[in-house]
């Protein structure tokens, strides 16, 4: 997986002086100071599993599933066949912990504010997890399912039609700790002033169709993207999603809605129309 990653205070890359703290590192090694712009390609919600000690992986579970055999475990408070864990979560009796995470597959067209055009986009995954998670959840159901464009004087709903831009935003949590918090937002969309090319939409709608098939999406070789007329702009009002609201425990996702089912994540139901109905021409 083509991770896209985030400098915060205690990251290698960042105590190695790579990127700094609120910069993305993408896959390439290429360095975002600050922000970059993408299309979404599709989302995965999944728990993963980690072994004890932070070990390696282990394995995915749909994250519309309880991870058999576990238990939500808080620090110092002892529990009959399990561990002394030092962090909050889900946890299995040999130690290993399940993680809750969104995964948001992208195609990256530009970087840096003001945006630096990239002439080859770039295929990336963010990953949403541990507190930024519900940050991910809340951004795929109020921006992502929401894309509509006009095209051809017909209504279309699917994410691939959005530019949005990815940047940090400083949080504090529990005990005045601090972090950067994704800040995921929407610039415009098709046919709007800033929004993705008709060229762009096609590539991420290619991606896409890989992707929802099972496919190995970032994988495919992209084609250099010509330059807009207009450098994509951000709006002087962003409207992007709530500020994160900090939970913890095994109650933290009953304040929210219940994990998105992974058929919403596989299709672009609920739009008027399709863009797979859609004559690019």
């Amino acid at each position: 997986m083509p991770l896209i990653r985030q400098g915060q205070s205690n990251s290698p890359k960042v105590l190695e002086g790579v990127l700094g703290i609120g910069d993305f590192l993408m896959p390439n090694g290429l360095v975002a100071k600050g922000c970059y712009q993408f299309l979404a390609v599709g989302c995965d919600n999944l728990w993963v599993h980690w072994a004890a000690n932070r070990g390696g992986l282990l394995g995915f579970l749909p994250g519309s599933e309880t991870p058999p055999g576990t238990d939500w475990l808080k620090p110092g408070v002892p529990r009959d066949g399990y561990p002394m864990v030092m962090k909050e979560g889900r946890y299995a009796p040999d130690g290993s912990v399940w993680e809750r995470t969104i995964y948001l597959h992208s195609l990256v067209v530009a970087i840096g504010r003001p945006a630096m055009r990239l002439d080859q986009p770039i295929c990336g995954t963010f990953a949403f997890k541990g507190k930024s998670c519900e940050i991910g959840q809340n951004f795929f159901r109020s921006r992502l399912k929401a894309v509509e464009a006009v095209i051809d004087g017909r209504r279309v709903r699917n994410m691939t039609l959005a530019l949005f831009e990815m940047s940090s935003e400083l949080v504090h949590g529990r005990s005045q700790y601090a972090w950067m918090a994704p800040k995921p937002i929407q610039v415009a969309v098709f046919g709007e002033p800033g929004g993705p090319s008709i060229e762009l939409a096609w590539v991420a709608k290619t991606l896409r169709d890989s992707f929802k098939q099972g496919r190995a999406w970032a994988s495919e070789p992209l084609p250099a993207i010509a330059a807009p007329t207009e450098a994509p702009k951000i709006p002087a009002s962003e409207g992007g999603t709530p500020k994160p609201d900090i939970r913890s425990g095994p109650d933290a996702w009953k304040a929210v809605p219940p994990p998105i089912p992974p058929n919403e994540y596989d299709g672009d139901d609920g739009g008027p129309r399709s863009l797979d109905e859609v004559d690019f021409g």
